[in-house]
């Protein structure tokens, strides 16, 4: 069976995410002013939203680039092993102008 996605970088994208949307928790907890006891429920369904809500987001969004040509060059270079440093510099340059 022929694989849908790139589920290495699946993956990577997904930690990727809810490590971010752990790091804002604090702050949003703080604003928010709520009990401890609220806090940990508060918590866990912030981090079980975020996951389903990422890894539905990430999964068409692969699937969709596969589809249409594009994607994540450089990370996917990097995850097969190969030297991206020509590929970096040839979207930098661009961007940067």
């Amino acid at each position: 069976m022929k694989n849908l996605i790139n589920w290495k970088l699946f993956f990577i994208l997904l930690f990727s995410c809810v490590a971010a949307s752990l790091l804002v928790l604090p702050y949003a907890l703080e604003l928010a002013s709520v009990e401890d006891e609220v806090r940990v429920t508060s918590l866990l369904l912030t981090v079980v939203q975020n996951l389903i809500m990422f890894a539905v987001i990430i999964f068409f969004g692969l699937l969709l680039s596969k589809q249409i040509g594009m994607g994540l060059p450089i990370l996917q270079g990097v995850l097969e092993g190969k030297n991206q440093v020509k590929e970096f510099i040839s979207i930098i340059k661009p961007s940067v102008l």
